[in-house]
């Protein structure tokens, strides 16, 4: 599916690739939507504007790193966008931008744009403008979804605080390294975006005005939030896993605690009653009529000495 808008005279036109031929495309500004990547709309995209096959090549497949490829008549611009389906799932956006012309491609439909088509008056004014604010205004609404996006592991990060605290679980953990797994595909993303906007910022682009390097330079700074934001998570991720660590070990060691103390009391009656449980036919003090009550009164005091001894060392 492709949506192409152009600017002839002081209209704003809607058509398809067949009616572009027809139109003197070189004195309008136009603005190409490919949603899906259709094989035919690329190689009527190539015909038109003479674009280089492997950058149309490049814009058929997907995982394209983010980055920026200069030629004479246009520039190639890879970067990503984040789609909110239950887990962040970045989406690749393809632009091409030259004098007159930006050409967006994407595999599946970006909200943002399809919110844009239903504002012809917009677009329009967009493309009055020049085609690198059209551009700025296609980039930066995909960059501002980052921060919603992100800000919404901030209160599941929290409430995994307390329960590493309160109660650290197996269930905990897989959720943390879940969180911390999507942190670093918008992260593998994110990073590399930093140098695309910082080119198109640059003054001495040749596609993008003095008046827009501002908006661009913009750009920059939120992409340079969005990581920043990105680190601080991994770094609260990695003190809830020491959290988790510190308060599970010192459960384990109250549960050792306990045990040690319990073995300690059980040593000194085990050894008692394995000496008179021994099979030898003389033993003094078995055919004496107290012995079993001297015997576990000797159990008794022996495990309250060693209660008394402990808890002097402070060790309960």
């Amino acid at each position: 599916m492709n949506d192409i808008y152009l600017i002839k005279g002081k209209n704003l036109e809607r058509t398809q690739f067949d009616s572009l031929k027809e139109h003197n495309i070189k004195n309008s500004k136009i603005w190409i939507d490919i949603t899906g990547q259709d094989p035919k709309d690329l190689e009527s995209v190539k015909s038109l504007f003479g674009i280089h096959p492997l950058v149309i090549e490049d814009m058929s497949k997907k995982l394209t790193r983010p980055k920026i490829e200069f030629f004479p008549k246009y520039n190639f611009i890879v970067i990503y966008g984040l789609i909110m389906e239950g887990k962040v799932r970045p989406i690749e956006l393809d632009f091409l931008i030259g004098e007159n012309f930006v050409i967006s491609s994407h595999a599946s439909p970006v909200k943002s744009y399809e919110d844009m088509k239903m504002n012809p008056e917009q677009i329009k004014n967009l493309l009055d403008k020049g085609i690198d604010f059209m551009l700025h205004t296609l980039i930066d609404r995909e960059i501002d979804n980052y921060t919603p996006a992100i800000s919404s592991f901030d209160s599941e990060l929290e409430n995994l605080e307390n329960l590493a605290i309160e109660n650290p679980t197996p269930e905990l953990l897989k959720k943390l390294f879940e969180i911390k797994r999507q942190l670093l595909r918008i992260r593998k993303v994110a990073y590399p975006e930093r140098e695309v906007i910082s080119l198109l910022a640059k003054r001495d682009h040749d596609f993008v005005s003095d008046k827009a390097v501002a908006y661009f330079r913009d750009i920059y700074d939120h992409v340079i939030r969005i990581n920043d934001q990105i680190d601080n998570y991994r770094e609260i991720i990695s003190s809830i896993l020491e959290v988790h660590l510190s308060v599970t070990s010192n459960r384990l060691n109250e549960i050792m605690k306990v045990l040690t103390i319990i073995t300690t009391i059980l040593m000194p009656i085990t050894a008692i009653a394995g000496i008179y449980g021994m099979n030898f036919r003389y033993m003094p003090e078995l055919e004496y009529r107290y012995g079993y009550f001297i015997a576990v009164g000797i159990m008794f005091l022996i495990s309250i000495t060693v209660l008394i001894f402990i808890k002097k060392k402070k060790w309960i």
